[in-house]
Order: C-alpha cells, then sequence, then structure tokens
C-alpha cells in the first residue's frame, strides 16, 4: 500500500498538506509520463502532449485529447469519424462497431468481477437462509449471456477469475428456485396473497440500488428482479448516479456532513464492480470488522473474525503459494456467508478507429501500451 504519486517539492513543498486537495497543482499536475499536460477545459476534455523528456520507449503520437461523454455518445462520434478511439463500448455496439467500415471493437480480459452487495443489518438479509435463496433464484449463466453474450462469464468468486487469488474451491449456488422457496419458508415465510413472501405481517421487499449506466446494466437489473420475484421475493429498482449511491447511501454522512456508520435504512442491496488494481490486499477495506463506514468501505457490515485474522496473516507472508492459498481461504469462507452475491466477470470492449495502428490493451489498461500505437497519415 506504499505507493502514491511523484509530489514535486518545488510546488507543493511551501503549501500545507491539508490544503493540497486545494492546490493548482490538481488542475494542471506534471510528472515523468510519457504525456505532459496541456489544458484541462472542464466536462469537455483533456490535452497531452509529448513528453520529450520521458526516460523510456518514447511514444509516437505527438497529441492526445481526451474528451468526456457517455459511452453511446462517444461510440457515435466514433463511427462519424469525430474520434479515434472509445475507452469503454457497449456489448450492444459492438455489432455495429464491427460492420461499419474504418471502425472495430477490441476486448482484452480484466481484473474486474461484478456482485450484489447485501446490508447485513436489514433484518431479512442478516437470515443466512434469506441470502442463500437469493443465490438459489439466479440462473447467472444465462442472465448473464443474456444480457453480455461472450463478453462476460458468470462466477461464484469475489477475486476475478483471471487474478491469482482466485479459488476454485467455494461453496456455489446452483439455479434451484424450488431449494429458494423452500429456505425462505424454512425462515418462517409464508406467501401472501400477490404471491410474495412474508413474515409478521411484513413483506420480503428489498430496493435494489444500481447505477445509472447504460442499457445493459438496466437489462441486468430487470432480469435479476425477474429472477428473485418468480421465487416470491419482492424487488425495487432504483437508479441513480454514482457519486449519490457512493457518498449518500454506501458511505452516508450526518446533517452536518460528517461521515456515519451505515444503517439498515441506508440501503437494502446495490450492485456494483470490483477490480484488483494493486494487490487482493484492497478487499480487507470491504470485508475486515474494523473497516466499517466511517473508517473504511465495509458498508455491508459483514463481520466474521476468522476472515479478520486470514487478512492480517496475508500481509505478513512472502511466499506467493501461501498467500494465493490464505486467499482461497478467505474465498471459500466469504462464499459460504454470502455477504455479497458474485455475478460475472467482464471483459472490456475499446472501440478503435482503423486510423489507429497497432492498438494493445490487457488487464492494466486500454493506454498501458499507448507507446506501440501509431496513427496512419
Amino acid at each position: 500500500q506504499l505507493y502514491t504519486s511523484i509530489l514535486p517539492e518545488h510546488i507543493l513543498g511551501s503549501i500545507d498538506p491539508g490544503e493540497w486537495e486545494k492546490a493548482d497543482f490538481n488542475r494542471a499536475p506534471i510528472g515523468t509520463g510519457r504525456y505532459k499536460f496541456v489544458k484541462w477545459e472542464s466536462g469537455q476534455y483533456i490535452e497531452l502532449e509529448k513528453n520529450p523528456d520521458y526516460f523510456g520507449t518514447p511514444v509516437q503520437i505527438d497529441h492526445i485529447i481526451y474528451k468526456f461523454g457517455d459511452a453511446t455518445t462517444l461510440t457515435a462520434a466514433l463511427i462519424n469519424g469525430e474520434i479515434d478511439l472509445v475507452e469503454s463500448v457497449q456489448t450492444s455496439e459492438v455489432e455495429l462497431l464491427e460492420s461499419t467500415k474504418g471502425t472495430s471493437a477490441y476486448v482484452y480480459p480484466t481484473l474486474n468481477m461484478y456482485y450484489v452487495g447485501l446490508n447485513l443489518q436489514n433484518e431479512a438479509l442478516s437470515d443466512i437462509r434469506v441470502r442463500e435463496a437469493l443465490s438459489c433464484a439466479l440462473d447467472k449463466p444465462t442472465i448473464v449471456s443474456t444480457v453480455y453474450g461472450e463478453y462476460a462469464t458468470a462466477t461464484d468468486d469475489i477475486f476475478p477469475e483471471n487474478h491469482w487469488s482466485h479459488s476454485t474451491g467455494i461453496t456455489t449456488y446452483a439455479y434451484d428456485p424450488t431449494k429458494a422457496e423452500s429456505l425462505l419458508q424454512d425462515a418462517g415465510y409464508i406467501k401472501d396473497s400477490k404471491g410474495i413472501y412474508a413474515k409478521d405481517g411484513k413483506e420480503l421487499h428489498f430496493v435494489f440500488d444500481m447505477v445509472t449506466k447504460g442499457k445493459e446494466q438496466a437489462d441486468m437489473a430487470q432480469m435479476l428482479q425477474q429472477y428473485w420475484g418468480a421465487v416470491g421475493i419482492s424487488v425495487e429498482i432504483r437508479e441513480q448516479d454514482f457519486s449519490t449511491l457512493a457518498f449518500t447511501r454506501l458511505l452516508p454522512n450526518d446533517e452536518d456532513g460528517t461521515p456515519r456508520a451505515v444503517t439498515a435504512d441506508d440501503f437494502d442491496m446495490y450492485t456494483l464492480g470490483f477490480g484488483v488494481e494493486v494487490d487482493p490486499d484492497e478487499y480487507r477495506a470491504y470485508f475486515e470488522s474494523s473497516f466499517f463506514p466511517p473508517n473504511g468501505m465495509n458498508f455491508i457490515n459483514y463481520s466474521n473474525p476468522e476472515i479478520d485474522k486470514l487478512f492480517e496473516q496475508s500481509i505478513k507472508l512472502t511466499d506467493p503459494d501461501q498467500r494465493a492459498d490464505c486467499y482461497h481461504q478467505i474465498a471459500d469462507i466469504v462464499s459460504g456467508d454470502i455477504p455479497w452475491i458474485p455475478l460475472y466477470d467482464m471483459s472490456s470492449i475499446v472501440g478503435v478507429s482503423d486510423k489507429v495502428q497497432n492498438y494493445v490493451a490487457d488487464f492494466r489498461g486500454f493506454t498501458y501500451q499507448i507507446e506501440k500505437w501509431s496513427m496512419a497519415q
């Protein structure tokens, strides 16, 4: 965890570290990368130019203009020849890109997985039988292939399948709607006249929070809603932007703006993605019991002493095989506790103009090998 960007002393040295977030440096950064900052038009674009002093392999493209916008608008701009590359393309746009002269889709694997997080302070969700019923009610392979086709794979592990921390020994929950209903009945729920399971006069009803992002995400939410509804679980979809979900519901504040603990009233369930950027120890802040908000991102309020011990052990190990075994144990335990319902691993899709030569990318990012790119005259 001991990594950060270079902090230039001649710019930040005279400024109190507590004020760094307000420094002009944030709007005109410098660094040692392949490109130099030129201009930032808020909400429109960032312009970069080749850094002649770069220490490594020089880039072949002199200028980069990075435009902002939603995926659909940017994909249309690519097809119209207004831009040369789109970082993230919806799966529904791939066929159009491939059939349009002068554009194509570049697909590469990532270290991202997507999941449904459950607020364990919710009275119903605190019951493992309800969580297991939610899992057994989902035909994940069918849902994922229907929404994303070949560009995603259903998963049962909290760790991405392309990462060394991925475990094959986890508890899995096969699609079994009959078992799902049996589990709910064992938990004391009885179907009411509307076909919804209820207990003590209270229906099994959850609000499902999702980020408004694109058609695929909306389709995914609706399919989850339908599968859960088929076994008598009522789910209401609530769409919002990422900031609202993250900083109003998952990481809430008091009226005076002070970060506070999550309660059962803040949210029921949500869906987000998680990517391993550096090391699987990143998961610690989401699952270890010392990281309940406002001290971390364990907004699901998951607590298991064995998990806490394993995370502590994992950062003291130096043997790669022993570390992998430690994270496999974590995955195995979490899969049995079901604080998250893993859904799928997703590939990234980049839209590329034929003018961009030698385009390559991998899990490290869509610009990671930018020095290999060139532009056709």
